[in-house]
């Protein structure tokens, strides 16, 4: 009582913290590549020196980390950096979820099958899909996802694809999709599609030689009238290669914000997949 009375301090267990580890991961502040954030596995998906946790473009190595676009316009930065802003004339944009496939432990994200992690990928071999378990909501949803092998299986000539899909919500959901030349002397497709909606496709490859190392691209925008458009685009060859793209008009004017990705016979090996989300009526794409 007498304690309680004079105002004495109760006992403070926690363990202080060590200025040469702000973060208390046991890795030191000038080797931790996210000196103020825990991340004792220290990955750091595009080499550029910034661990994964506070990398403002995770893919893209970017190691000034600048963000300065919006700024230049009289925004405020919105924290995805310049070299890989979706939009880089207006603020808002958020990386809303980055799935390195860094470990097994990152399956817990996703409900489906056929899908394992190993060597820094997650890998499919035949017919695969995972959900994303958790969802984002806004009027622009981007899912990009980095493929650096595709590789077809035989006898799947025409059949075979590796898909990304957005608001995949009670039977609706938008797909973008590399698919497997119909002819062995054909040339591989974009497709872009929507749930009872429409569908276009486009050629990307060139006649016998598949599709490999390609970045694949989902974007929903709903814009100032609450209509959607959905952009699908295949990037050929990785960061900085050839651009492939569709735009469909869509009939979803909520922004679901949930996700997948999938495979269908194919060996196909995803090294990141990275979910953006932009404000209400954002109407830019």
């Amino acid at each position: 009582m007498a304690c309680a009375l004079c105002g004495c301090a109760a006992s403070d267990t926690r363990a202080p913290i060590d200025p040469n580890d702000l973060d208390g991961d046991g890795i030191p502040n000038d080797a931790d590549l996210c000196p103020e954030r825990y991340d004792p596995d220290q990955h750091d998906e595009d080499g550029d020196g910034i661990g994964d946790l506070c990398d403002n473009c995770p893919t893209i190595p970017n190691p000034d980390q600048a963000d300065t676009s919006e700024v230049a316009l009289l925004q405020f930065e919105d924290g995805v950096g310049d070299a890989c802003d979706l939009r880089p004339a207006r603020a808002g944009d958020v990386l809303a979820f980055f799935h390195p496939f860094a470990s097994a432990g990152e399956a817990a994200a996703f409900t489906g099958e056929g899908w394992t992690i190993a060597n820094d990928h997650a890998v499919a071999g035949g017919t695969a899909r995972w959900a994303g378990k958790r969802r984002r909501m806004g009027d622009g949803l981007m899912g990009q996802l980095h493929l650096p092998v595709i590789s077809w299986l035989d006898g799947q000539a025409g059949g075979a694809s590796v898909a990304l899909e957005l608001d995949v919500d009670e039977g609706s959901g938008l797909t973008c999709a590399i698919r497997r030349a119909a002819t062995v002397d054909g040339a591989d497709e974009l497709v872009a599609s929507e749930v009872f909606g429409e569908t276009a496709v486009k050629r990307i490859g060139v006649p016998g030689i598949p599709v490999t190392n390609a970045i694949l691209v989902g974007w929903r925008d709903i814009n100032f009238d609450r209509k959607a458009t959905f952009l699908c685009r295949a990037i050929v060859g990785g960061i900085g290669g050839t651009v492939h793209e569709i735009r469909i008009p869509s009939g979803l004017d909520l922004g679901f914000g949930s996700y997948a990705f999938g495979a269908s016979g194919a060996h196909v090996e995803a090294s990141a997949l990275l979910v953006y989300t932009s404000p209400m009526n954002h109407g830019n794409l």
